[in-house]
């Protein structure tokens, strides 16, 4: 499979290898699959890595591993169906064994009501109010502050439950993958070279564009072309 090193198939017309991109509506699945799959190996190289060092024992013990532990979690709920690109299903999830379908709920409730926002006990704040009660028993405040407690990091159970939750649904999203990539091989290869060459585009610039500015799917950038 292409994302793991494998020498892509080329279909050539000539003696030079030339690059193109298929941006169109048909090919949008594959490459959104590709991302899906990147996704997943980086959120298990992460659980690997926090697996691999302390847990705790110093500041920056906890600071690393939680560091590795929110990306791992939150690398991992990217890779679910919103945003511009498309992802797993709920159909896809419903394949995993009961007990990955429950992690997953438990890791997405950890992203969605600690990492991301501030909803759930992991956190909690609250105001200390001291009394001072003189000798005729009349109370008055003393003092006045502020506390927190927060869950430090993870726990090495909870990596290696994420480690085998990213690998099954890997392995369930390779068969699409496998599956999407014969389809827009044998689209492309089903064309006259003509045709081929008026489907793809030359690779544009990247550009600087501002981080809340949303990419375009396929289809938008098709519509625009035929216009």
């Amino acid at each position: 499979m292409l994302l793991r090193g494998s020498e892509p198939r080329r279909m050539t017309y000539g003696r030079n290898d030339m690059n193109y991109r298929f941006e169109r509506a048909d090919a949008q699945r594959l490459a959104d699959l590709a991302g899906v799959l990147h996704d997943l190996e980086l959120s298990i190289q992460a659980c690997d890595e926090f697996l691999s060092n302390p847990v705790v024992g110093s500041v920056r013990a906890i600071l690393i591993s939680r560091s590795l532990a929110t990306f791992a979690i939150v690398t991992y709920c990217r890779t679910m169906a919103s945003g511009v690109r498309s992802g797993i299903s709920t159909e896809q999830l419903a394949l995993l064994p009961s007990h990955l379908q429950q992690r997953h709920d438990y890791l997405k409730g950890i992203r969605d009501k600690f990492i991301a926002h501030s909803v759930n006990h992991f956190e909690e704040n609250f105001v200390e109010v001291e009394l001072e009660k003189s000798d005729s028993g009349l109370v008055k405040v003393s003092s006045l502050s502020t506390d927190h407690t927060r869950h430090a990091t993870f726990s090495n159970a909870d990596m290696i439950g994420l480690r085998e939750l990213a690998e099954a649904l890997l392995e369930v999203m390779n068969t699409e993958y496998d599956a999407e990539f014969d389809r827009v091989w044998d689209t492309l290869e089903s064309l006259a070279p003509a045709e081929l060459l008026a489907v793809l585009t030359a690779p544009s610039g990247r550009g600087y564009k501002p981080p809340h500015t949303p990419r375009k799917r396929f289809d938008q950038h098709s519509s625009k072309r035929d216009r």
